[in-house]
């Protein structure tokens, strides 16, 4: 059996000022280094989960970095697998404009649940990881960006107390079908998510906000499935 490398980050906020200090020289740092992990480690998928950006209208010297880095890692090592998903801070439409531009580089950006149509579309969140020019697909991810209330449903499907997470539990049931069957004997099965987990301890700051959709600031553990890799 072949042995894959996966490599996870998230929550970068580019753009991101920390008590009015610019934090570009910072976050370059950190981008190099990312950059030359997955070179160095043979890295065959990098999933990034998320707040890709500090805010939903980046300065335009984050962007660059971002723009530079997606393409700098695809130059640097061809194989690996790039999938990227939108999480709070992001704009999601943001992310989606960036889709024809990053299928040309063979990258997957996933910024909503919703496709271009504005319907739930659980088939476009499953994606492969590997290339056939690199020696096929050994696995699939499911990439489920931050939840907002317009990818749930309706102001009025979503005023019952337990609207908010019967229909968040539904969408994630929805995305793991789908991965279950694509996902064959010998898949490798992941899941990619940017959310609150109940049971995790909540804080806010000066940086962050509390994460809520109507009544609801996390969702249990179990809308994931046992058998993910």
């Amino acid at each position: 059996m072949t042995t894959r490398r996966i490599l996870h980050t998230s929550d970068w906020h580019l753009g991101q000022l920390f008590h009015d200090h610019d934090r570009t020289w910072e976050h370059q740092q950190f981008l190099d280094w990312v950059r030359a992990q997955v070179v160095d480690n043979a890295v065959d998928a990098l999933l990034i989960t998320g707040d890709i950006f500090d805010t939903v209208n980046p300065p335009i010297e984050a962007v660059r970095q971002w723009n530079e880095f997606i393409v700098g890692v695809r130059q640097a090592r061809p194989s690996c697998t790039l999938i990227a998903i939108a999480g709070n801070h992001d704009s999601a439409a943001r992310i989606e404009s960036s889709r024809p531009f990053g299928r040309a580089l063979s990258i997957d950006l996933i910024g909503s649940l919703r496709n271009a149509d504005g319907q739930f579309d659980p088939e476009r969140l499953v994606l492969p990881l590997g290339h056939e020019a690199h020696g096929g697909v050994w696995g699939y991810a499911a990439a489920i960006p931050f939840m907002r209330a317009d990818d749930l449903g309706t102001l009025t499907q979503l005023a019952a107390d337990d609207a908010v997470l019967n229909l968040s539990k539904a969408r994630f049931n929805a995305i793991f079908e789908v991965l279950a069957q694509r996902a064959g004997p010998g898949h490798a099965r992941v899941a990619l998510a940017h959310g609150v987990i109940v049971g995790s301890e909540l804080q806010t700051s000066a940086s962050e906000r509390e994460v809520r959709i109507g009544n609801v600031s996390g969702l249990p553990v179990d809308v994931f499935p046992e058998d993910l890799t």
